[in-house]
């Protein structure tokens, strides 16, 4: 019992410093050197798209569209999915695959019904964003 309590002490830690001062429909984006002429920092901009319905046993697509000004980023240092099921301390990583354009995908089918969490990991520009979406898996 102690040691599952450490384990979700030490997630939820992790959690809120990977988090902290984020927009949960944004995800956290940490400035590298892209500063515009205007000497604003152009963030990068990350977009998790969920399937509208996802069953059981049937592949399922997940997109992070990403950009910098509006213009797509071809190559990101890093972009995985991190997905999870409600009550699940397990939590699950898979490295996206470019799509093109900017679309990075992850393809899974899901062998339970219920809810989950997912969070896109990217690594673009110097910059890290984790948008976070849950959703429905139906039988």
């Amino acid at each position: 019992m102690w040691k599952q309590a450490s384990v979700a002490l030490l997630v939820a830690a992790s959690l809120l410093v990977g988090c902290s001062g984020n927009n949960a429909s944004q995800g956290s984006n940490h400035a590298g050197h892209n500063m515009q002429e205007d000497g604003e920092i152009a963030m990068i901009s990350v977009e998790l798209k969920v399937p509208d319905e996802i069953r059981v046993h049937e592949e399922a697509t997940f997109e992070a569209v990403v950009t910098l000004k509006d213009k797509p980023i071809e190559k990101a240092e890093k972009v995985e999915f991190e997905y999870w099921k409600e009550g699940d301390e397990t939590h699950q990583k898979e490295e996206a695959v470019s799509g093109g354009e900017g679309v990075f995908q992850l393809k899974h089918a899901f062998d339970q019904p219920g809810k989950y969490t997912i969070i896109s990991h990217v690594s673009a520009e110097g910059m890290h964003s984790m948008p976070k979406k849950e959703f429905e898996v139906k039988e």
